[in-house]
């Protein structure tokens, strides 16, 4: 069973549209559907009716909705102790950042941070636009600053809210 397959589902369930499952998950609703639909062919059986409104669980849905929001919990779970494993929440990460950014509110991240991670040292490096584009480029610096909208290639790497709109997200070593 593709895990898509239920996280599709589970978006869907959880907000009664495709539609906005899709805007969730950032697919099409046309994905969403396929997804869903391939997973009911998958099992035998509806788990949403559909109408011009939305979607609504069947009582098959209903059923197995606790089921699916273990197994998606449980991904999570291997993919977060598979991070652990791979060093990633031990060694050095390093920051480059501009020097207001390190000034005025990267101390309180970095602080909450290590009170999550003692075993992670932290190195921060403080440049112009130009200097904290090329560490990161060259990956010299391991930390992104990125907005939750702008996606990722690595959505089960452990990452870190900093402030409303913000994610510090490491650069996995492999990509390095």
């Amino acid at each position: 069973m593709e895990t898509a397959r239920c996280r599709a589902f589970l978006a869907a369930a959880e907000t009664g549209s495709f539609s906005r499952a899709a805007e969730m998950l950032r697919y099409t609703p046309s994905g969403v559907n396929q997804l869903v639909t391939a997973l009911e062919k998958e099992i035998g059986f509806s788990l949403f009716s559909r109408s011009t409104k939305g979607v609504a669980l069947t009582a098959n849905g209903q059923l197995l909705l606790p089921v699916i929001r273990e197994i998606l919990h449980q991904e999570d779970k291997l993919f977060e102790l598979s991070a652990q494993m791979n060093g990633l929440l031990i060694g050095t990460v390093t920051i480059a950042a501009y020097s207001s950014i390190a000034t005025h509110w990267l101390p309180a991240v970095i602080r909450d941070f290590q009170e999550n991670y003692p075993h992670v040292e932290i190195k921060l490096m403080e440049g112009i636009w130009q200097e904290v584009s090329q560490w990161l480029e060259e990956r010299t610096a391991d930390i992104r600053r990125i907005c939750p909208s702008s996606g990722s290639h690595w959505p089960r790497t452990p990452c870190w809210p900093c402030c409303p709109g913000i994610i510090l997200w490491p650069v996995p070593p492999a990509t390095r």
